[in-house]
């Protein structure tokens, strides 16, 4: 799986999550990472990615930046604590899944089980 939450301790609890769980986790803080990563040969089978990047809402555009470069794309899991009601309009439209902050182990499990066979 390909983690991407630019909070180091978001990052190391949703990593230790999955890890948990089983999964082997690439987990990065920033988008150039994430390209390295990539470029290296990484193949994730689920994206789980931070809606939240520098401030912003970047973590959409990154997602989808990340899935175009495979055919076909990894499925997404977007985490967020941002609430705003055009904010979660945008991950409904996203088509991905997503988790409202604070997550737990159980929940994130389950949404990533049920993503991980959508492709399969």
């Amino acid at each position: 799986m390909l983690l991407l939450d630019d909070d180091a301790l978001a990052r190391e609890a949703v990593a230790g999550a999955l890890r948990d769980l089983g999964a082997i986790v690439h987990a990065s803080a920033r988008e150039a990472e994430i390209n390295l990563a990539l470029r290296g040969g990484l193949r994730p089978e689920l994206l789980v990615m931070d809606l939240r990047i520098d401030g912003g809402l970047q973590g959409l555009d990154i997602t989808r930046r990340v899935r175009a470069r495979f055919n076909p794309p990894p499925p997404a899991i977007m985490i967020t604590g941002d609430t705003d009601p055009d904010t979660l309009a945008q991950l409904r439209a996203s088509g991905f899944g997503w988790l409202i902050k604070p997550i737990d182990a159980e929940t994130l499990g389950a949404l990533a089980s049920a993503q991980l066979a959508s492709v399969a």
